[in-house]
């Protein structure tokens, strides 16, 4: 593993094809290669991409972990069962998905993708209006390793989730706020989003 890794990463520092000629058959490295190319520019200052990719790791995870850590805190305060599961997905992801602390010291991309993905999960959850900010992230994650694409996947499933109740609850307030017995007086004033993705109604 490590030697392929360390192909990858000075094919790319000498300009070459980092999967080879696909003509030919030259298939050298089947990851995707955003971590290489993040590491061949250290190769060509002369740093030794290995223990500069473990040192960047093993901060990776303990950024993961807190990170983990506050989104469980944060869910304590939520009745939202879409960030209730958020949470429970982040710590399933740290947890089981690809045992990070023990990839926490090794040449592999893994921890890259677990802080990818856990930070998709975070914009996800603060600011679901920011569409393109979690695009972007969801593509980071594939080009970071392969089951990245996943990411992806949930976060179009969890924006359309997000915005089916959203939806629902617009309909709901419009219902309700309407003032009973036709006293007129009594308007709706302001229907608001606030960041946490839900309906407001002032009345």
């Amino acid at each position: 593993m490590t030697a392929m890794v360390l192909n990858a990463i000075h094919r790319i520092g000498r300009g070459l094809p980092v999967y080879g000629d696909w003509r030919y058959g030259e298939i050298i490295m089947a990851y995707t290669p955003l971590m290489h190319l993040a590491l061949a520019p250290l190769g060509l200052l002369g740093a030794d991409p290995v223990s500069v990719l473990r040192r960047v790791n093993l901060c990776l995870i303990c950024l993961c972990g807190l990170g983990v850590v506050r989104l469980a805190f944060v869910a304590l305060r939520t009745r939202d069962p879409l960030r209730w599961s958020l949470a429970a997905l982040s710590g399933l992801l740290f947890f089981t998905a690809w045992t990070p602390l023990g990839f926490a010291m090794q040449f592999r991309p893994d921890p890259l993708l677990l802080a990818l993905a856990l930070a998709t999960i975070w914009v996800l959850w603060r600011t679901p209006e920011r569409i393109k900010t979690i695009a972007a992230l969801s593509v980071l994650c594939f080009l970071a390793k392969q089951p990245g694409l996943a990411v992806g996947a949930a976060c179009a499933l969890y924006l359309r989730r997000m915005g089916s109740e959203a939806a629902a609850r617009v309909s709901g307030v419009d219902h309700r706020v309407r003032p009973p017995g036709g006293d007129s007086a009594r308007a709706v004033e302001a229907i608001s989003w606030p960041r946490s993705g839900g309906v407001r109604a002032d009345t």
